[in-house]
């Protein structure tokens, strides 16, 4: 009997140490996502001559959830610049 207490303690503690392994893939999958939403949003608000550093942070802090938003301000911007009247042909 006292040889079964060892051996389940030890499934336990691997069980244990593969979901904090989980949790540690998860969390670097996260941070590196938010991290290239965060420079995906300075390059193109630079490319788009809107204010680089706060998309930049808003990627950092809402990561790809804020990609509708950025498009359609970049293309609201693009017709204001370009007018709203005329047609846009993306060449």
């Amino acid at each position: 009997m006292s040889k079964i207490r060892p051996y389940c303690s030890t499934i336990s503690q691997s069980i244990d140490e593969l979901e904090v392994g989980k949790f540690m893939a998860f969390t670097f999958f996260f941070l590196l996502v938010f991290l290239s939403c965060g420079l995906l949003f300075y390059v193109e608000a630079f490319k788009a001559g809107m204010n680089p550093r706060k998309w930049a942070l808003g990627g950092l802090v809402f990561g790809p959830m804020l990609f509708p938003l950025f498009n359609m301000k970049r293309y609201l911007l693009w017709r204001q610049i370009a007018g709203y009247g005329r047609p846009v042909f993306g060449a």
